[in-house]
């Protein structure tokens, strides 16, 4: 029964109904997530994973074939088949630099607690590199109204 609702609900999908996929989706929700936790992808959450088996499980909808067999089946086949697809695309080499890199937000567990963000900026904060910025402009102002010989003994008395 539930076999003969699923080919309706497709042929409905094919037939320019949405809604029917969506019911489709709903109905498979448990598989598509099972065939995701099957897999690893560095770098991916686990809703990551669900969201590219939801991909899988939409080009099953969209290929299936009722005379070669059952969708259940073929959904299950088509989501892993993506899923490795997607893998494979994941491990070649002109991935790896995007998957090994950092976050410039994230905690640098080589930095102690600081994010890379900090580590680069010093430790100062946007403001604070705003303010140290307004302040040199401060001082370029001052040193411009200075005159030379001002400026000489400043810089001397500087070093």
């Amino acid at each position: 029964m539930l076999h003969k609702s699923d080919l309706c609900l497709l042929e409905e999908y094919k037939s320019g109904n949405s809604d029917a996929f969506e019911a489709l989706m709903k109905r498979y929700e448990k598989v598509i997530a099972a065939e995701a936790r099957k897999f690893f992808f560095k770098g991916s959450t686990q809703e990551d994973l669900i969201q590219e088996a939801r991909i899988g499980f939409y080009y099953a909808v969209r290929d299936y074939d009722h005379e070669k067999g059952r969708f259940d089946k073929f959904a299950a086949f088509c989501i892993r088949r993506y899923l490795i697809t997607e893998l494979r695309k994941n491990l070649t080499d002109k991935r790896l630099a995007l998957n090994e890199a950092q976050s410039i937000d994230v905690d640098n567990p080589g930095k102690g607690s600081r994010s890379l963000h900090e580590v680069i900026s010093g430790g100062l904060s946007a403001e604070d590199i705003i303010l140290s910025r307004e302040e040199m402009g401060k001082f370029i102002i001052f040193l411009e109204g200075l005159s030379k010989i001002e400026k000489d003994v400043f810089l001397m008395r500087l070093n």
